[in-house]
């Protein structure tokens, strides 16, 4: 399951997942939501410019003073290109 942050471009999977858990375990220990999410174990910084609403507040993040370009694989539009959207 780590091998899911591999996933291209680096900070994606980060990002765009809120929790990942495993079902059907008996062992609690294997629920790794909190590590998995923005600002948990495994992701514990940004990595490039992230949409402002997934940054939680315990994870250190400023706005970008401008952009260069947008992330691989996010559409232009209006909204992705409001500086304040993002945090890095």
């Amino acid at each position: 399951m780590l091998s899911l942050l591999r996933i291209q471009p680096p900070g994606k999977f980060q990002s765009t997942v809120k929790g990942v858990k495993l079902h059907c375990i008996p062992d609690w220990a294997f629920d790794v939501t909190d590590g998995m999410q923005l600002g948990g174990e495994y992701a514990a910084r940004l990595v490039g410019p992230t949409p402002a609403d997934l940054v939680p507040a315990d994870v250190p993040a400023v706005v970008p003073p401008g952009l260069q370009r947008l992330p691989h694989f996010t559409q232009r539009s209006q909204e992705a290109m409001d500086v304040h959207n993002w945090r890095i």
